[in-house]
């Protein structure tokens, strides 16, 4: 059998499991395996076409890597079918039109501890040197330098593993450089300042629910238009802010699932529990993560979970990070009243509006009709406008 019949074998392998229910899945999760269903069966008259090559090398040349720490140090990479089902999809649709990829976004939330940080680095390693583009420019981003490094230098250390790789990449100043493809890769903070100029062929935005607001994203965005097919992957653990970048994005690729909008180019992958399961269930662990017994065990999330129970602050610590819940933020909005002194939270509330008292401010907490999602209209603004994206039409403030 040969690598494209082993790899395709694979990851039919992870599809026939969550439609016949062999695994515990989330809705989502099952939504994003019947997409892929449909897509082979009506790819032909949306213009579109799979290469099973491309999609294969993309898996061949991530698991030619090494990891570079804990207990499979110096092993090579294996994607686990969820994984391999992704990169399957992202790197193997085209269009016949150009022949580029159709996929130019994708986002990934999963748990914590399923591998996110090593799939980064891999996926950054073979848009940097394994994607045929010469003068590739390759940045993981994130909300500070520190954090970017993370995926960095997991590549690095994957580079340092691999004779072939350590021949024609140099590390210089905290980036990588091909000099022969003139290709660049480097991490990238949130100074959103300092990323005007940039031409980018892919990003890894990396915990994505972090991102307090939109500007580095939105910056990415829009660097990649000189590029023939452009991909900005964002990989995140569920968040705690539903007015947030990554909220939004979570809720569009929810949209795009579900059938509700139509959007081509975006590739979903949820793993998250349904509304109304039992996070202390430990069948629906595997939901949120789908490594479990691999890269995560069970011991390690019933001990989690154990010592959460009861415990405000880190039972919700524990559903959001450990079993990819999104959560609402404990405190939505916190300032300094008129005298110094701190003012009071607002929090989630039944009623329609909640006022708090900051710097002579009133400000007033507004349910919008979307999703419960909540925003907030300070009274001393202008005579009207939009408050925030999550209302649908400009109202007066007030």
């Amino acid at each position: 059998m040969g690598l494209i019949q082993q790899h395709e074998r694979r990851v039919m392998q992870y599809v026939d499991d969550v439609i016949d229910e062999r695994v515990n899945v989330g809705e989502l999760e099952r939504l994003g395996v019947e997409r892929y269903i449909t897509d082979t069966e009506t790819a032909s008259e949306r213009g579109l076409f799979f290469d099973h090559n491309a999609a294969s090398l993309a898996i061949e040349f991530m698991e030619c890597l090494r990891h570079s720490k804990g207990r499979w140090y110096g092993q090579p990479l294996h994607l686990e079918g969820w994984q391999a089902f992704a990169v399957w999809n992202v790197y193997g649709w085209k269009r016949h039109a150009t022949l580029a990829r159709r996929f130019t976004r994708a986002y990934t939330q999963v748990a914590r501890k399923n591998g996110k940080s090593t799939m980064c680095g891999a996926i950054a390693l073979l848009g940097f040197a394994a994607d045929g583009e010469m003068g590739a420019e390759v940045y993981s981003a994130a909300t500070k330098r520190d954090q970017a490094m993370i995926v960095f230098d997991q590549s690095k250390k994957m580079v340092k593993a691999d004779p072939h790789l350590r021949q024609i990449v140099r590390v210089i100043n905290q980036q990588m450089v091909i000099r022969n493809t003139e290709s660049i890769y480097k991490p990238l903070g949130a100074n959103a300042d300092s990323t005007d100029g940039l031409n980018a062929h892919l990003v890894i935005v990396d915990e994505l629910h972090a991102h307090r607001d939109r500007k580095l994203y939105d910056v990415l965005d829009t660097a990649e238009g000189a590029r023939l097919q452009p991909l900005i992957w964002s990989i995140t653990t569920a968040g705690n802010d539903s007015l947030s970048i990554c909220r939004e994005i979570r809720d569009n690729c929810e949209s795009i699932l579900r059938g509700s909008m139509d959007d081509d180019e975006f590739f979903a992958n949820i793993f998250e529990p349904d509304e109304g399961d039992d996070w202390k269930d430990e069948s629906t662990w595997r939901k949120g993560n789908p490594n479990i017994g691999v890269t995560v065990t069970h011991e390690y999330l019933r001990r989690k979970v154990q010592r959460a129970e009861g415990k405000v602050a880190a039972e919700r610590n524990v559903k959001q990070k450990n079993l990819d819940h999104w959560v609402e933020a404990a405190f939505a909005w916190m300032g300094h009243g008129r005298n110094g002194s701190l003012a009071t939270a607002v929090t989630r509330h039944p009623i329609s509006s909640v006022e708090s008292v900051t710097r002579g401010w009133i400000w007033r907490r507004v349910a919008t009709g979307r999703h419960g999602r909540w925003c907030f209209r300070p009274t001393k603004t202008a005579a009207s406008g939009v408050c925030c994206v999550a209302c649908s039409s400009p109202k007066p403030w007030r």
